[in-house]
């Protein structure tokens, strides 16, 4: 392949030779089913600023269970759910159904006592 891209999957590893028309693209890689995007190839300069650029820090605990076979990180069991809320939309609403239900049984009942004998 004349002109190839040579890349790897970021999750396993698996080596690649790409066609260039896929740079810049998201790929599944056939070993482990992990879409990864492929790099255009690094320039000397751009080499030269990635060697000259602050690192990363490395998380010191794991975001949680890694599932298998892609990469992909679960949420962690013990963090925190936010509590139910009601949306005031719907707390309006049943709030103004039951006001007029309780002013036509007032109404209802007015009518009842002062006005039929």
């Amino acid at each position: 392949m004349t002109g190839a891209i040579a890349t790897t999957c970021t999750a396993c590893g698996e080596a690649y030779r790409l066609r260039p028309v896929l740079r810049g693209h998201l790929v599944r890689c056939r070993v482990c089913g992990c879409v990864f995007a492929v790099e255009a190839e690094t320039t000397r300069r751009m080499a030269e600023f990635l060697a000259r650029a602050p690192k990363p820090t490395p998380r010191l605990e794991p975001r949680g269970k890694v599932w298998p076979r892609r990469g992909i990180h679960a949420p962690r069991p013990d963090a925190p759910r936010a509590p139910f809320q009601v949306p005031p939309v719907l707390l309006f609403g049943v709030g103004s159904l039951a006001l007029v239900g309780l002013s036509s049984l007032a109404t209802f009942l007015a009518v009842q006592t002062f006005i039929a004998p």
